[in-house]
């Protein structure tokens, strides 16, 4: 298993009170790039959902989206990370709200990449590219996003954690073997 990876599930018990996924998040972004860690979160939250729902069509936007890297596409996110924070659909809800944590995390970095600054229409949230922030912010809504996905919270027992953890070395490995 990948060393950060070990230390987390060492760790997690005595410090409940972070995300779980946050080191992870930041350790492939420092490694391999913002991209390829978003498209990792993305995979691990499509993860599961099989059928064509509301979910899974915004998920593929987001994976175009960023694949594209075009910040034209922001104020059509904005909209779309929008309806998913304002679901009504509470046995989703958590679904519902990592989805849109993921669109924020794509949004700060199309904003980054792009060198712009954005407004959302909605939520008030300002994505602003030409600051060293975002970079940071980027990785705290994506490492939300899954604590969101797969409860990693005090109540999750640890097979989910110990899942993700050789989710993240597996992904490592493949990363690593292909640059």
């Amino acid at each position: 298993m990948h060393w950060v990876a070990q230390k987390m599930i060492d760790e997690f018990d005595e410090n409940q009170h972070v995300y779980f996924a946050l080191p992870f998040v930041k350790t492939m972004a420092g490694d391999f790039g913002l991209r390829a860690s978003l498209s990792w979160v993305l995979d691990i939250i499509s993860n599961g959902i099989h059928q064509r729902d509301s979910i899974s069509v915004s998920l593929d936007r987001v994976r175009r989206a960023l694949a594209s890297n075009d910040d034209a596409d922001l104020h059509d996110l904005d909209a779309l990370a929008w309806s998913h924070w304002c679901c009504g659909d509470v046995p989703n809800q958590k679904k519902q709200k990592s989805t849109c944590r993921i669109i924020w995390a794509v949004m700060n970095f199309v904003s980054h990449e792009n060198d712009v600054k954005f407004d959302t229409q909605n939520s008030g949230l300002t994505f602003d590219g030409r600051t060293d922030e975002q970079y940071k912010s980027c990785c705290r809504q994506a490492a939300s996003a899954l604590n969101l996905a797969h409860n990693l919270d005090r109540s999750a027992d640890n097979s989910v954690r110990l899942e993700l953890s050789k989710n993240f070395t597996r992904e490592m490995v493949r990363l690593d073997s292909s640059a």
